[in-house]
């Protein structure tokens, strides 16, 4: 097989890895999947915005909202109240913690 065939063949591949499905499953919880058109190969995520988790994957890893990327949270809101939901307001933002600057002790 030569280098052009792989390409196409990898590109047509990655094609069926790009659906996004965003489904309301209630007016406080969104489903998103993002992978193959099988729906079987990918990512699915439980996102709930009445107890403020976000469950992914088979292996039902959570997550909680203060320990979840804000912008993401701000977009999985969003698209849920585009699909007719009625999520209550994300908390507010935690502020941040600096983290302390090591040295180097000198020799």
């Amino acid at each position: 097989m030569n280098g052009d065939n792989l390409q196409n063949e990898f590109n047509a591949s990655a094609e069926n890895l790009n659906e996004q499905v965003f489904t309301k499953v209630n007016d406080v919880c969104l489903l998103y999947y993002a992978g193959k058109t099988d729906r079987y190969s990918g990512v699915h995520m439980w996102i709930d915005f009445l107890s403020r988790k976000t469950i992914i994957g088979d292996k039902q890893t959570v997550i909680k909202f203060s320990d979840d990327d804000r912008d993401t949270l701000e977009f999985m809101r969003n698209k849920l109240i585009e699909l007719g939901g009625k999520p209550p307001s994300l908390p507010a933002p935690q502020p941040q913690v600096p983290t302390p600057k090591f040295r180097r002790p000198e020799a």
